[in-house]
């Protein structure tokens, strides 16, 4: 039997006759690896979504645990506590220092100026004292040093009279910046 001879007159030419590729199957898997990442992007968020979920739970449970062993007795004491504080922050803000005064007219006080009387007022700020110096010139000296300094705000000097043994009396009214009793003495 002879050989047949198929003869086609469509003639078929090969990848490596014509140089060319076929589009088909590259584009084909280009959408193939697009469609895996998109997938993998969707899983992997969809596993973040659901390990935030499963934490902010744990942590929803955390705080209702925490908030059901808190002693509402406990709470109550330490807000009376704190309002006991604050009371005494209060009191010790307005609580005089007298050792402030007395360090003040030790250090502001001449050597020739002596005080037989003293009294302080909260309320009027003041101090009243009565006293006797060597001279005219040195109850002036002494009215100058008290209006030098910062914490006090005037000074009245009153009744100036010679002693017969040659000094002179005076009645004096200081009056000073509430600074100057209600903080430690820092002078």
């Amino acid at each position: 039997m002879p050989q047949e001879v198929i003869q086609q007159f469509i003639p078929r030419q090969t990848v490596e006759e014509t140089g060319q590729l076929s589009f088909t199957p590259l584009l084909l898997r280009v959408a193939i690896a697009t469609a895996v990442v998109v997938m993998l992007a969707w899983g992997g968020e969809f596993a973040y979504l659901r390990f935030q979920k499963s934490a902010l739970e744990s942590a929803e449970l955390d705080v209702s645990r925490l908030t059901e062993e808190i002693d509402v007795a406990t709470i109550q004491e330490l807000q009376r506590t704190a309002g006991l504080l604050g009371s005494l922050e209060s009191m010790l803000d307005s609580h005089v220092y007298p050792v402030s005064i007395f360090d003040f007219l030790e250090q502001n006080t001449l050597s020739v100026v002596n005080f037989r009387s003293f009294s302080f007022s909260k309320t009027g700020n003041s101090i009243t004292l009565d006293g006797e110096g060597a001279g005219y010139s040195a109850i002036a000296q002494q009215i100058e040093l008290w209006q030098a300094h910062p914490l006090v705000s005037n000074v009245d000097v009153h009744g100036l009279t010679l002693s017969s043994e040659g000094t002179v009396q005076f009645n004096a009214l200081i009056t000073v910046k509430p600074e100057l009793y209600t903080k430690p003495s820092s002078l």
